[in-house]
C-alpha cells in the first residue's frame, strides 16, 4: 500500500511540475474539460468500463485455471511415480 501511495504522489508531482511549466496548456485542458462535460464523462466511463472488463477477464482466467488444476489433483488422488530396478535376486529395489 505504501508503494502505491508513493507512486501516486510521484505521478501528482510530475503532473504538478508540468502544469507549472506549461500554464497555458493546463488552462486550455481544464477549460476543455469544463466546456465538454458530456464528452469528458463519456471518455471517463469508457475507460472505467474497459478497465473493469480487462480485470474481470483476468479474474475469470485465474479462477478457471485454479478449478482445472484442483479438479485434476482431486481426480488423480495421491499418484506418485515409482522408479524401481531389479536386483540380482529378481526383487525390485526402490529408491527415491
Amino acid at each position: 500500500m505504501g508503494q502505491l501511495l508513493m507512486f501516486v504522489l510521484i505521478a501528482f508531482a510530475i503532473i504538478g511540475l508540468l502544469v507549472f511549466r506549461r500554464r497555458t496548456l493546463a488552462k486550455m485542458s481544464v477549460r476543455n474539460i469544463v466546456r465538454k462535460k458530456r464528452y469528458t464523462l463519456l471518455v471517463v466511463a469508457g475507460l472505467l468500463i474497459s478497465t473493469a472488463m480487462i480485470s474481470g477477464s483476468l479474474v475469470v482466467a485465474d479462477t478457471l485455471d485454479y478449478i482445472i488444476n484442483q479438479n485434476t489433483f482431486d481426480s488423480t488422488g495421491s499418484v506418485d511415480e515409482i522408479v524401481s530396478v531389479p536386483d540380482d535376486a529378481g526383487r525390485f529395489s526402490y529408491f527415491n
